[in-house]
């Protein structure tokens, strides 16, 4: 009896393993992802990057033989002329955008007399990276979005801390905060700002470099 109660077990234990391991297959086969669930996430990152993290990437691609990329994952390299046209392609859009930019935007002389300030101070808060500017020729011009009634000081919070994790330029920052985010609920990073919401909003602009890489 002894001895066949043995037997049982072992083939009992044995049984055991078996589905342990068949399960462990199952687990370890699910956490792989496919190469066109890898794809399309690298894809979807890069919507949402700026115009020069894209071109960087094309780039990158195209050097894929000294970057050791795989052709199964990012399929035929663009040519020389195709990079140089996507690169100019972005630089045409950012020009366009800047342009736009700096029509809506106010010169320091306007600032100054909204915030009740002297326009050196409007320079200092430059300087300090609390308002962001473009240079128009010799003179500053500061996109309007910045400017907020309501906040204490008269402009948004946060925008340096903002500005040091975006991973895009002035043009592609104002881009950006003016248009709705998922990640704050569907509000634009400048109402969110208004809000006192300032970690959220640092937090969404760090998240946009840690997607497209």
């Amino acid at each position: 009896m002894a001895v066949r109660t043995t037997s049982t077990d072992a083939a009992a234990a044995k049984a055991r393993r078996r589905r342990e391991s068949s399960a462990t297959v199952k687990v370890r086969k699910r956490a792989a992802p496919s190469v066109e669930d890898t794809a399309s996430a690298v894809h979807t990152a890069l919507q949402s990057a700026p115009a020069s993290v894209r071109t960087d990437f094309v780039e990158t691609v195209a050097d894929r033989d000294e970057a050791g990329l795989d052709d199964a994952l990012w399929g035929a390299a663009p040519s020389t002329d195709e990079v140089r046209a996507a690169a100019l392609r972005g630089l045409k859009n950012d020009f366009l955008a800047r342009r736009e930019l700096l029509g809506a935007s106010l010169s320091r002389p306007q600032v100054a007399e909204l915030l009740g300030v002297t326009p050196q101070a409007v320079l200092d808060r430059l300087a300090e990276g609390d308002l962001i500017g473009l240079r128009d020729g010799r003179e500053w011009r500061i996109p309007m979005w910045q400017i907020n009634a309501g906040a204490e000081r008269g402009f948004l919070p946060g925008i340096a801390a903002v500005r040091e994790v975006f991973p895009g330029g002035l043009v592609a920052l104002s881009r950006w905060v003016t248009t709705p985010n998922a990640d704050l609920g569907g509000a634009t990073p400048a109402d969110a700002l208004a809000a006192g919401r300032v970690p959220k909003v640092v937090a969404a602009a760090a998240a946009i470099t840690a997607a497209a890489w």
